[in-house]
């Protein structure tokens, strides 16, 4: 190294090594204050999950913890089974299908006008409405059904409804009084 350097940096040493040192010693401090915190709340996060009166036993309160869980996690998938039954009945119970059929019950009225409309839950039972549609009125009649019959008579077109409410046949009312 030539003198001239040397002489460059020992006068940088001189002027500014006080406080070099000084910002050397200050990081080293925050550095090791920084350890202490963190050590700190390592510390309360390892116990937090410990009960306070098996601190001294270690892994001993984490098991229990964890067998806690387990057990409440047992309970909640029982829990959601028993749901998924009562889900499950009650889907049967609920409006499933429905089938209507739309007619023309008098051939001097235009349009099919009248109409046989199928509600049934998932056993087949509910109710089938009738409407009979003329000049002068509207009649409606409901009818009940179970198990897909009814003790009432039917007439075709509540047969077609019922039929296409449960997805039996997609015959139109031509073809059923065919039959």
């Amino acid at each position: 190294m030539p003198a001239q350097e040397v002489a460059t940096l020992l006068t940088f040493w001189q002027t500014y090594g006080f406080y070099l040192w000084l910002l050397s010693a200050m990081g080293f401090l925050g550095l090791a204050g920084a350890v202490v915190i963190l050590w700190r709340r390592l510390r309360r996060a390892i116990s937090s999950y410990q009960a306070p009166d098996s601190r001294r036993r270690g892994s001993a309160a984490l098991d229990s913890i964890l067998l806690e869980r387990s057990l409440q996690i047992q309970r909640h998938e029982e829990a959601l089974a028993d749901l998924g039954e009562r889900l499950s009945l009650l889907e049967c119970e609920s409006l499933r299908h429905a089938g209507l059929v739309r007619f023309n019950a008098f051939g001097d009225v235009g349009g099919d006008q009248s109409f046989a409309l199928a509600l049934l839950d998932g056993k087949k039972n509910g109710i089938v409405i009738s409407t009979i549609y003329t000049r002068g009125a509207t009649r409606i009649y409901a009818k009940a059904v179970q198990a897909g019959q009814s003790i009432h008579h039917l007439s075709d077109e509540e047969i077609a409804a019922i039929e296409r409410a449960t997805g039996l046949a997609a015959m139109t009312v031509q073809e059923l009084k065919e039959r």
